[in-house]
């Protein structure tokens, strides 16, 4: 399973948001979806990195990047007690969907150690 680099998101993201409607995008804005695709392109290559390394089944790769994307989303949110109660929330979430809590645990570590 490939990530998707940042600039293709990017420029899909242009068409569905901003060409298709008409509208003109400013720097400012290209500048900070730009920023944030290529955050998630190299989140999605660090938790894949994990999951290569540990030879989980390419079938639920998926799985284990949405939990890696919901731990950065969370992170970009909350600090502090709060930050630790919702992923908590999150691990909860994701055991009860059978994944396995070593590696929801490393790649929780990774996603929290990373930074942006």
């Amino acid at each position: 399973m490939g990530v998707r680099g940042a600039k293709y998101r990017l420029a899909k993201w242009k068409v569905k948001k901003y060409e298709a409607k008409g509208k003109k995008l400013s720097p400012e804005t290209e500048a900070k979806m730009s920023k944030a695709f290529a955050q998630q392109e190299n989140l999605e290559i660090a938790v894949k990195q994990i999951l290569d390394t540990i030879g989980v089944p390419t079938w639920s790769y998926a799985a284990y990047i949405n939990f890696g994307r919901e731990i950065f989303g969370i992170k970009r949110r909350y600090a502090g007690d709060e930050l630790d109660k919702r992923i908590e929330t999150v691990m909860t979430k994701w055991l009860e969907r059978k994944l396995d809590k070593t590696i929801l645990e490393k790649i929780k570590n990774r996603v929290l150690e990373m930074n942006f």
